[in-house]
This record gives structure tokens, C-alpha cells and sequence, in this order.
């Protein structure tokens, strides 16, 4: 669902129709049924097309990327690996466009003074780089009066020390749902990978502290804006 967003705002650029595949959901290992519970597609990133008969913007496995210049690819049939939607160029570039594809459809409301940490484990071992150095130097240099770790790893010892030692609430949630929670919090503490960088972007946080993992690391997706605090490991 996530790359769908990459590929709705590529398709609006070039003035394309996106393929069948990812406009009807139809993407396997996706609960879509909870994704549309918590959130809405704006339309505006659907209103395009072209005066080419199948002109279609077709997201696949990973088999190759292209370069995020739109102006060098004249309008036609497109074939994107749907990695090119993570890639750091495309995302850094297009941030803006991607954070507006998704809308809540419920209310909003920032928790003053609180604190989201979101530690992602279950794929990024081995090795896993943002361990708890990471979080203990992120959460050091904020001020909070509590808030929420939201993780699978409900169990890990350090998730547990640090709900102990910042007060803060641990919590497992579906994906949809993890985002939608991230977006009442404008203050976070991110760990590597792009889902960490959705929460970044959907939420429109005044502040975030992120991970970027080291260049030889091969979960090294390193999403991070500029106005980002990052630490690198």
C-alpha cells in the first residue's frame, strides 16, 4: 500500500493511468481491509491519464530501478520495481507529494508533550544497528513527559528498560494502525527502514530524531529529511 502512494504521485506527474494491479489493491500480504479503516486515498492522485490508448504506470517485484527525473522519460508505458518507490532520491525529492496521498478518515489530535518511539525488529535482523544506545541518546537529548513505544518486540529486555526508565507506554499494533497513532505525536524517535520514515512524513512532526544505519549495513534504506535530527550508526 505504501508504494502505491510512490506510484500514484509518478503517474500524476507523467499524466499516466496506474495499471490494474495496484489500483485495485490486489497486492498480495496486504490487509487492505484495515489499511481503509484508518485511512482514505486522496482522489487528486487518481485524476490523471493520457491520450495514450494503455499508458500505465505498472509497479512489480523488485527487478530494476529508474533514476527519479521524471523529465528524462517521455510519456508511455512504464515498468517500476516496486523498490523504486523506496529509493532515497525519489522519497527525498517527493516527500511532500507523498505525505499528502494518505488521509485519515478519522481526527487527529497531537498529545502534548509526548514522546513516540517506533522500534521495528521482526525484519531487521540480523544484525539489528538502532539498538538501545540509539534509543538512550535520542530520548536523552528530548523533553518529554511520557508517551508510547510502539514495537512487535513487546518483550525485548531493552524495550522494557526503556518503558521503565522514560515511562512509556509499550504497544503493538497492525501496520495502519501504528501509522494512524503516529500521527497524533510531534515528537519522534525513528529507527532505520522506511516504514519509520512513512511515520516520519504522514505525521508532520516539529521533531525527529532518526537512525541512519551504516552504508555497508544491508538494511540500509537511510531515510532521513533534513530537518531531521540524525544519528548515525
Amino acid at each position: 500500500m505504501l508504494q502505491l502512494a510512490g506510484a500514484a504521485c509518478l503517474a500524476r506527474q507523467l499524466h499516466l493511468y496506474l495499471s490494474n494491479t495496484w489500483f485495485n489493491f490486489s497486492a498480495p500480504g496486504v490487509d487492505h481491509a484495515d489499511f481503509c479503516k484508518h485511512f482514505d486515498i486522496n482522489p487528486d492522485f487518481f485524476n490523471c491519464g493520457s491520450q495514450y490508448q494503455e499508458p500505465v504506470v505498472h509497479v512489480d517485484n523488485n527487478y530494476f530501478m529508474l533514476h527519479p527525473d521524471f523529465a528524462l522519460y517521455s510519456p508511455g508505458y512504464y515498468h517500476f520495481g516496486e523498490i523504486f518507490f523506496q529509493n532515497k532520491l525519489f522519497t527525498n525529492k517527493y516527500w511532500q507529494w507523498l505525505s499528502q496521498v494518505y488521509v485519515p478518515k478519522m481526527p487527529v489530535h497531537k498529545k502534548q508533550n509526548q514522546v513516540l518511539v517506533y522500534c521495528r525488529i521482526g525484519d531487521v535482523r540480523p544484525p539489528m544497528t538502532a539498538t538501545a544506545k540509539f534509543y538512550e541518546q535520542a530520548l536523552g537529548e528530548l523533553s518529554f513527559d511520557g508517551g508510547t513505544i510502539l514495537t512487535e518486540a513487546t518483550q525485548e529486555s531493552f524495550i522494557q528498560q526503556l518503558s521503565q526508565k522514560y515511562k512509556l507506554h509499550i504497544q503493538y499494533l497492525s501496520p495502519a494502525a501504528a501509522l494512524y497513532q503516529s500521527m497524533h505525536y510531534d515528537t519522534m524517535v525513528l529507527d532505520e527502514g522506511s516504514f519509520s520514515w512513512w511515520m516520519g512524513i504522514l505525521g508532520h512532526p516539529k521533531q525527529v530524531v532518526k537512525y541512519v544505519s551504516p552504508p555497508d549495513h544491508s538494511f540500509c534504506l537511510n531515510f532521513a529529511l533534513s530537518s531531521w535530527k540524525q544519528i548515525h550508526g
